[in-house]
């Protein structure tokens, strides 16, 4: 599950006109599992960069939160050290700086996770301020796991959270990959066995029937691919019943392809599975970034 900055699907310079009344949600961008922490990717350019510009470009009203906590990550907000206190320094903003803590891939996905949810508990949850919380590849299982150690009352993570929208691309929710010989990581760490297959971690997170959720409510998205270019299978990708599930049949994208493709036109072929079960095909669905927009907004 290594993090591409390339290849980019679909992507468009199109303009499109700015569209009115848009929440001010803030926005948390998580990224995903990267096989090594340095030197450092530029999270908000080189990860979320098509989507931070069809966001803003779209009319979005509130702060969009790139998140850092790979030890060489830059150019993102450092949610690293977070707990019962809040570190010092610590501000919901981007910065050039890399994380204080020094995290590797063998930090975990609780660890990544209770640092990610005292954050926005922090920043926002205690204050009544609702948060999206979107996720790439990793980054929707650190969204989950947070959200069903919080549900759980886990005494480690905060006590609530209010989350409105959960939305991810290209998650493994049954898994990717194994363990030892049939690991797909060059490097066997903490993270790499707690995604694959058959894990602790994921079959715990599988024993609730439904999508953990935050104070309110929260309403899960997520999107994955079974045209063959993106390596996570779409029946893990979108295999989170209770959830918006889509699976795009076109255009084929890779893993971090959804990512890249503001492309407006709605002109994807997607089966479409609705939380109540009820399956659509159409070839009129959104590409990733405009169904991104449109779910995050709540006029999807």
């Amino acid at each position: 599950m290594v993090v591409l900055l390339a290849g980019a699907v679909g992507c468009s310079s199109s303009s499109r006109p700015l569209h009115a009344g848009l929440p001010d949600t803030p926005v948390v961008l998580v990224h995903g599992y990267n096989a090594t922490s340095c030197p450092g990717t530029d999270v908000t350019r080189g990860i979320w960069g098509g989507a931070y510009l069809e966001l803003t470009h779209g009319g979005w009203q509130g702060p969009l939160l790139p998140v850092s906590y790979y030890a060489c990550d830059r150019d993102g907000v450092d949610i690293t050290g977070y707990g019962p206190t809040v570190p010092t320094g610590a501000a919901p903003a981007i910065t050039a700086g890399t994380p204080r803590v020094h995290y590797d891939q063998n930090a975990g996905i609780d660890q990544l996770a209770h640092d990610i949810g005292w954050f926005v508990y922090q920043s926002y949850s205690r204050d009544g301020t609702p948060v999206d919380l979107v996720g790439v590849s990793m980054g929707g299982l650190i969204i989950r796991d947070l959200l069903y150690r919080v549900a759980h009352k886990d005494p480690r993570f905060p006590p609530s959270l209010a989350v409105t929208h959960a939305v991810t691309f290209s998650t493994p929710y049954l898994g990717y990959g194994g363990t030892g010989a049939s690991s797909i990581c060059p490097v066997e760490t903490v993270e790499c066995q707690q995604f694959a297959v058959g894990s602790p971690l994921i079959t715990e997170l599988n024993s609730d029937p439904q999508p953990p959720q935050g104070d309110g409510g929260t309403a899960w998205s997520v999107a994955g691919s079974s045209a063959g270019c993106d390596f996570v299978p779409a029946t893990s990708s979108v295999g989170l019943a209770g959830a918006e599930r889509v699976d795009y049949l076109t255009p084929c994208y890779t893993h971090t392809g959804y990512l890249w493709d503001n492309n407006p036109t709605a002109d994807a072929s997607a089966r479409i599975t609705r939380p109540d079960g009820t399956l659509t095909t159409t070839s009129t669905a959104e590409r990733s970034l405009t169904w991104l927009l449109t779910t995050l907004a709540g006029t999807g």
